[in-house]
């Protein structure tokens, strides 16, 4: 638990003690269970509806998508970084990468949809409203504070964690967080790409 909170301060010996860690004890069924609760969690706070729904409608769908979402952030995304880290010679296998991505980005991940939490309910079910107008001065005054305190808080920790966890990243490829931006904006480029392609073929398609 030591290790989940000192990795905000400390994202490289966090990262390089619990690869260690992880490897004596073996623990893949309580990683994947944590990157599924991050998953449920994550879908929760950033969902959004055209329609009115209730919290309830949110919870159920957010617990079937952590069945995909876990999945593909636990060894997909390590997979992708490890396949990208090694075009800079970085040595990483795919486990350590999983281990990494779950100690700097997935747990930190959970503790700020925890944070949020609180917020969401304050601001009410108007929160997953896609065209809802949350930070409007017309809005009641709690559900104003609520919502703009959500905002900079969120920004301010997802940025921050994202830092985390370019850190971690090249701790277990051994090159620098400046190399593992690189490794990041390739991969997005990539999956930019893909969408492109796909898109383009759905609407020939059609």
């Amino acid at each position: 638990m030591e290790l989940f909170f000192k990795v905000w301060i400390d994202p490289r010996g966090v990262t390089n003690r619990a690869v260690k860690v992880e490897s004596d004890k073996g623990r893949d069924g309580v990683l994947f269970l944590i990157a599924y609760i991050a998953a449920v969690l994550t879908t929760f706070t950033s969902f959004t509806w055209e329609e009115p729904v209730s919290f309830l409608f949110v919870a159920v769908v957010a617990i079937i998508a952590g069945v995909v979402v876990a999945p593909l952030s636990l060894y997909l995304y390590p997979l992708l970084i490890k396949w990208i880290g090694s075009w800079f010679e970085g040595k990483a296998n795919t486990f350590e990468l999983r281990v990494a991505v779950v100690y700097s980005s997935i747990v930190p991940n959970i503790l700020i949809s925890l944070l949020s939490l609180p917020f969401i309910v304050m601001i009410g079910e108007v929160y997953f409203l896609e065209n809802s107008d949350i930070y409007s001065f017309t809005q009641p005054a709690v559900n104003l504070w609520g919502a703009w305190v959500l905002l900079f808080l969120s920004l301010g920790l997802s940025i921050w964690v994202f830092v985390i966890q370019l850190h971690a990243i090249g701790e277990v490829h051994g090159f620098s967080a400046w190399k593992a931006l690189l490794v990041q904006f390739l991969l997005g480029l990539m999956l930019f790409f893909i969408l492109v392609v796909v898109l383009l073929f759905i609407l020939i398609l059609l």
